[in-house]
């Protein structure tokens, strides 16, 4: 029997804002907190922003030529708007009427550190994003492992002097680009509020330690990492290709062993993303095949041959969008792919007609969602579906979201933890999930400081309709001393394992 979440009690909130116009991902906020079932937002309020902080004039001059240069990438998070329509049908008012309102909550929506005067009148506190002067430069000089965003609640009536996180969450890095690292954390962090709202996060001390405004030679060393990382990045060819452990060879794949087998696509072509399946005593990959002139990727398979050879691979799904991550699996006898078609909104379900090489639509499981890698496991007797489902605007692997059905074509229902993991280290999913000692093993990439950074293995502590949690206990790295750059995806089935890696060709 399912366990029945408590209610969660409707908060009175109010909006302290210091200008009539705010970032685009401010704007965003204000409207999901509005909409939010859980909050009556009653007033909003001006209320004069601290004055900014002299300095840092290279530093903001570096921040608008980064923007100029990454405009037209995707909606810009920090460009401002006018707040007019998020705030229609709202009362007005000032500083005494927010504190005379009765409210549980103030959220912050103005500039930089919320003000003083905000001091206790709200029974929960003040809400606000803190991502300091120079948000998430001082990261990428010093190439922190990842990049933490807080919601923090400042000053609440019963004790104004505290100040405590309500939601954490570690991105990833984009080393060539300030702009192009911190705008999808923004449009992620506009969400943080409304999660913390139903419950989600965990109270915790505080950890962020204020920084300086950066000065000339900090944008200059800044400027020197950023040429330095991009001439590095452009020195060689690459490309994917697969490696195969045969069983009972040593070492695993996991361990940094070559494998007993290497698929190597053609010149100009990538294979990544594999996945085994076993039929009839014959063994096969399926893979993201991305080959010349085409301008998305397609799924083929390869089979594996006793002679330890394989077979020339073969295209077996090709649609007008962008295809990957052939998730295969059996069900009642029968074999389907559930490959990822993020481009297509929705989560598709594939049958094989004619196994393994003529594949049908079967039932789309979930609709109208950006959801990437999505991986099926069928536990206590439930089929669970573990996905990144993209906010808008927002990160592609940082957030894990798990979905839950008692058939395998549905209804699936969101877990009301969702986003269960929040972590660019390891949220997106990387592979079949495994059965080692009666335990569940979840591969999660890790895309912290670079996409296919490595592979980390969690264990399942917890899968239940209401409750997921999950311990990592193993990060596995690219061989770059065998010049391997590179690593996003493994599975085992039947002994064999297949991992993929990207690595310089000359």
């Amino acid at each position: 029997m399912e366990a029945a979440l408590l209610p969660v009690p409707r908060r009175r909130v109010g909006l302290a804002l210091s200008a009539d116009d705010a970032p685009r991902w401010v704007e965003s906020m204000v409207g999901l907190v509005r909409r939010s079932d859980l909050a009556e937002v009653v007033i909003a309020a001006r209320v004069p922003a601290p004055p900014a902080r002299r300095g840092g004039r290279m530093f903001r001059l570096y921040e608008r030529a980064d923007r100029r240069l990454t405009a037209g990438e995707g909606p810009d998070a920090l460009e401002r708007v006018a707040l007019d329509r998020v705030l229609d049908g709202l009362a007005r008012g000032g500083l005494a009427d927010l504190a005379a309102a009765g409210l549980d909550v103030v959220l912050w929506a103005g500039s930089g550190h919320p003000p003083a005067a905000l001091r206790g009148i709200a029974s929960e506190g003040v809400w606000w994003i803190r991502d300091g002067d120079a948000p998430y430069f001082w990261d990428l000089l010093e190439g922190a492992d990842e990049i933490v965003t807080e919601l923090v609640a400042s000053w609440p009536r019963s004790d104004p002097d505290s100040t405590r996180v309500l939601y954490r969450a570690s991105s990833g890095r984009y080393p060539a680009s300030l702009q192009r690292t911190r705008n999808p954390i923004y449009w992620k962090a506009a969400h943080y509020p409304k999660r913390a709202l139903e419950g989600a996060g965990t109270s915790a001390a505080t950890t962020t330690v204020a920084r300086p405004l950066p000065g000339t030679r900090d944008v200059v060393r800044f400027a020197t990492r950023l040429a330095r990382g991009r001439l590095a990045r452009a020195s060689g060819p690459t490309r994917w290709h697969l490696a195969v452990n045969a069983p009972g060879a040593k070492p695993s794949l996991l361990d940094g062993g070559s494998g007993t087998l290497t698929i190597e696509p053609p010149p100009g072509r990538d294979f990544a993303d594999p996945f085994l399946f076993e039929r009839a005593g014959r063994r096969y990959v399926f893979f993201e095949d991305q080959r010349p002139g085409r301008p998305h990727a397609d799924i083929s398979y390869v089979e594996l041959l006793p002679d330890g050879g394989h077979t020339d691979p073969t295209v077996v799904l090709e649609l007008d969008h962008h295809l990957s991550y052939p998730f295969v699996f059996e069900s009642d006898g029968e074999a389907y792919m559930l490959p990822e078609m993020s481009a297509a909104g929705r989560v598709e379900l594939y049958r094989a007609e004619r196994f393994p090489d003529r594949w049908v639509p079967h039932a789309v499981l979930i609709p109208g969602v950006e959801a990437l890698d999505a991986t099926i496991v069928r536990h206590r007797g439930l089929f669970w579906m573990f996905a990144t489902v993209v906010v808008p605007g927002g990160p592609s692997s940082e957030e894990l979201s798990v979905f839950y059905a008692h058939s395998l074509t549905g209804p699936w229902l969101p877990h009301p933890r969702n986003p269960v993991v929040t972590d660019a280290s390891r949220a997106r999913p990387a592979g079949r999930i495994l059965h080692r000692d009666g335990a569940l093993i979840r591969p999660g990439q890790d895309c912290s400081h670079d996409y296919g950074a490595g592979i980390v293995l969690s264990r399942i502590d917890v899968l239940t309709p209401t409750e997921y949690r999950e311990t990592p206990i193993r990060h596995v790295a690219p061989r770059r001393d065998q010049g391997e750059l590179r690593t996003h995806c493994y599975d085992a089935v039947g002994g064999y394992e297949v991992i993929d890696r990207f690595a310089r060709t000359d």
